[in-house]
C-alpha cells in the first residue's frame, strides 16, 4: 500500500463507507494531512491497523471493542454524547473540544 514515510494514514472499510466519511470529516475539521487507505471491509482494515501499517481507523465500537480491550488497538475518542459504559476511560470528543 503506498504511503510516505512518517505520513499519517487511516484505514476505512472501503470508499464511501462510514469510516471513510468520518476520516474525511476529521481531516477537514482538524486540517490534518492524512492519507486514506481503503480496504474491502473492516476486518482487513483492522488487521493492518493492528500490524501498524496504518496510523488509525474510524470504526464502530462493537467491532473494535475486543481489540481495544486486548490493548491491540487504542481508542482515542468517542463521538458519543456521553462516555460509553463499555469504555468508561475513553473521553468523548465533546469533552476534549
Amino acid at each position: 500500500m503506498p504511503r510516505q514515510a512518517g505520513a499519517l494514514s487511516y484505514a476505512s472499510q472501503g470508499i464511501g463507507a462510514s469510516g471513510h466519511i468520518a476520516g474525511e470529516q476529521f481531516r477537514l475539521l482538524t486540517n490534518t494531512n492524512i492519507v486514506h487507505v481503503p480496504y474491502k471491509g473492516a476486518a482487513p482494515a483492522l488487521q493492518d491497523l493492528r500490524a501498524g501499517h496504518v496510523s488509525m481507523m474510524f470504526d464502530v465500537v462493537p467491532f473494535a471493542l475486543q481489540h481495544i480491550q486486548d490493548a491491540a488497538c487504542a481508542a482515542w475518542r468517542s463521538p458519543a454524547p456521553q462516555r460509553l459504559p463499555v469504555l468508561p476511560d475513553i473521553p468523548t470528543m465533546g469533552e476534549v473540544g
